[in-house]
């Protein structure tokens, strides 16, 4: 997503990896756009993210625990193998 995604890994282990994202070149689209509080972004980067996941590996899932375009900070997420 270029440079100016910006991420950093948590933790990972055999059946997950955490992460956090510190800048989100979506988020930074909306905000020179003026939108300081964008709509749908938080269901359109799931939708994007959680897909690239499962075409890369199908045993795969993604959730978030915290989004910048919701907030937050930043974002955190998880990629584990479905149970």
């Amino acid at each position: 997503m270029g440079p100016e995604f910006m991420r950093v890994v948590l933790d990972a282990g055999e059946q997950r990896v955490a992460g956090r994202i510190d800048g989100c070149p979506l988020l930074n689209a909306h905000r020179n756009l003026g939108q300081d509080k964008p709509t749908g972004t938080a269901s359109h980067c799931q939708a994007f993210c959680s897909s690239s996941v499962q075409s890369l590996n199908p045993r795969c899932t993604m959730s978030y625990t915290k989004r910048m375009c919701t907030g937050d900070d930043h974002c955190e997420y998880a990629i584990q193998l479905k149970k």
